[in-house]
This record gives C-alpha cells, structure tokens and sequence, in this order.
C-alpha cells in the first residue's frame, strides 16, 4: 500500500501483495525459531557457529517500456507471430507462443514466432529487466484480441449473424449458441488472404515483481571456511506460464547472480598490468550444481489483475540480492558486521582478528 517512487520520477503504489509470498516462505525456512537477533548466532557448536540473514529485491522495471507486436491468421490455419523476441535459455518464445495459442483457442504446433531480427518484427526495447512476460506477452495476447475481431468480421456476414455472436477454436470460425454453423479460416478469410492485427504495451511501473531470499550458514571461526547450509527463496508470479522456466530461473539466479557471488565469485586485476587474471571458470570459482546447498522454492499465483493472463514473471530478481542475504548471516553467525565479497577464509578470519601477518 506504501508509494515508491520509480526511474521516472513518478508515484506508484504496487497492484501485486507480495505478503503470503513473504509469510510462506519465512514459514518454511523456519525463521521465527532461528532467528535470534542482530549479532547473535542460532547455534554455536564449538568453532562452528550458525547465522541466518534475509534480503528482498524488488523491480519495477518488468513494466518498463513499450513493446509491440503483429499477429497473422493464415487461411491454413496457422497464427505467426512478428515480435521481436531472442532465445537466450529462459524459454520466453515458448511462452509467447502458449498465450496467443490460448487467446486463439488453437493448438501450440499451429502457432509460430518470427526470427528475432529488427528487420521483420515491430520496435521492441529487449528482455532485459525480467520485463518480458508482461510487456511482449501483453502485446501478443493485445494482437491476437485484434485479430480475432477481424476475422469474425469477415465470418458475420457469411454466417449472418453480429461478430458478437461468434467465436473461434481449432481454425474454426462458429456461432457460440450454433456451433455446427461454422467455417474454416480458409473459407472465412478467401483463398488468398490472410488477417494481420497490431498490438501493443504501454509501459506501466506499478506491477513490480518480487523475491525473498532466506539463508542459513555455518562459519567455521578456526577455519574461517563458510558453508551454506539451507536457501529458501519465495516469490509470487501472478500466474506460471512456463513452470519449468519458473523452477530454472529460482536456481539459475541461486548460483549465478546469489551465493557463489558472496562466497566464491571475485574479479582479480592485476595491479601491474590491469588485465583480468580470473577470466575463465577454473580461477573464476563457480560451484557446479550438484555442490549445491539444500534449497528450497517458494512460488505463489496470486492473480493480480495486471494482464489476461496476470501473469508478473521473475527473472534477474530471483537471485540478485542473495549475496547480501549471505553476509548478513555470516555477520550474526561471528556476531559483528561483516560486508566484504567474497568471503574467502582469509577475509573472515581477518575480521576476527585472526589472521596471520600480511594475510
């Protein structure tokens, strides 16, 4: 219910409650027993103490800036879509696809994408900002909309009836309260004619999407070895279009852009020569996925009313402020304020004054 204030300079106050996401997935990380307050480990076992931190990260940029797209029926029954969508792994031309299979009440197969090239398809900013479920996704379900509305104007006068009256399912053209008075797209359309319609997204901050990073670690302080020892991550999306994209992006962001960022991950220049000396993935440590910790999703539908399909997407969010979900709970885990990335064990027994000369 609170404004913010977002890169326009203008007032919004959020149209998606992100609080059962909140609640959830405190509940299943069980913070109320181990949190124990600011500077105070949950468990000390000796040298090895246990600490628990949280971070939120929330981005309105998922409603940034405009897009537009262009949907065409086919007399053969196919829809094509012109929007300017690339493939990069996070399966959001599949996803374009399922929503305007959905609006048209047709088969997946029978929909296609364009390549995704600035020649063929309409101006469209990027997939950058996790914006492109809402944005380009609006836009599609936008056109289709537009599209059926010319295609049951050339069916009304045929069929003799209003457009209002029709409807369209499997490249059929039919009145809903007759349904065996029907015709093809082809026979709808003519032979040598296709129905193209536009449309579009207006750029809109007031629909952020949202995560809740929950983390558990052991600090050894003889050592200074970090483990992390349980992540739960929550979110709400609205609605899950694609939920093995969903499920990729949470573990994906989890190691990528999370954890590894505070406990592994580190840039060396050197000083010298000002090149970059950890510029593969052997001196740039990563952890592979089967070292991952134990990890925990939470993820809401909440249906807000912000699209057809109120769907909200989660993308570069669900990991970004993890690192400092980390730190925070190295900092209760040795009970003073720790902030320094990454946290090597020459860095944490620095900071408890434990380190050796010139370390």
């Amino acid at each position: 219910g609170d404004e913010y204030i977002w890169r326009d300079s203008k007032p919004y106050v959020s149209l998606v409650d992100y609080k059962d996401a909140i609640q959830a997935s405190a509940e299943k990380f069980g913070w109320s027993e181990k949190w124990k307050g600011w500077h105070k480990p949950t468990a000390v076992n000796g040298s090895k103490r246990i600490g628990v931190g949280c971070s939120i990260h929330g981005n309105a940029d998922v409603g940034e800036d405009n897009s537009e797209a262009i949907v065409t029926l086919r007399p053969n029954g196919l829809a094509v879509i012109h929007a300017q969508v690339p493939e990069f792994g996070n399966g959001q031309r599949s996803s374009i696809c399922k929503m305007a299979a959905e609006v048209l009440d047709m088969d997946y197969d029978k929909v296609q994408l364009s390549r995704p090239n600035s020649m063929e398809n309409p101006e469209e900013f990027g997939l950058a900002g996790s914006r492109g479920t809402l944005t380009l996704g609006s836009a599609v379900v936008n056109a289709c909309e537009n599209a059926k509305i010319k295609l049951y104007a050339a069916a009304a006068p045929i069929l003799r009836c209003s457009i209002n009256d029709l409807a369209t399912k499997d490249g059929y053209v039919f009145v809903k309260e007759e349904p065996e008075r029907r015709l093809t797209w082809f026979e709808a359309m003519g032979p040598v004619r296709s129905i193209s319609a536009y449309g579009k997204y207006d750029v809109d901050y007031s629909a952020p999407n949202f995560c809740i990073n929950f983390i558990e670690v052991e600090v050894d302080t003889d050592t200074g070895v970090v483990k992390i020892q349980q992540i739960v991550t929550g979110t709400d999306v609205g609605q899950i279009i694609d939920s093995k994209a969903v499920d990729g992006q949470l573990q994906g962001g989890l190691g990528a852009a999370c954890i590894d960022t505070e406990v592994f991950e580190e840039t060396v220049v050197d000083k010298y020569t000002g090149r970059i000396m950890t510029n593969n993935l052997i001196d740039y440590k990563w952890r592979p996925f089967n070292e991952f910790p134990d990890f925990d999703s939470i993820v809401l539908e909440g249906q807000p009313s912000i699209s057809k399909f109120r769907a909200v997407g989660v993308g570069e969010i669900s990991g970004a402020a993890g690192a400092s979900a980390i730190a925070m709970a190295i900092s209760n885990a040795i009970e003073q304020d720790y902030a320094d990335y990454p946290a090597t064990p020459a860095r944490i027994l620095n900071a408890l004054g434990k380190a050796k000369k010139g370390e």
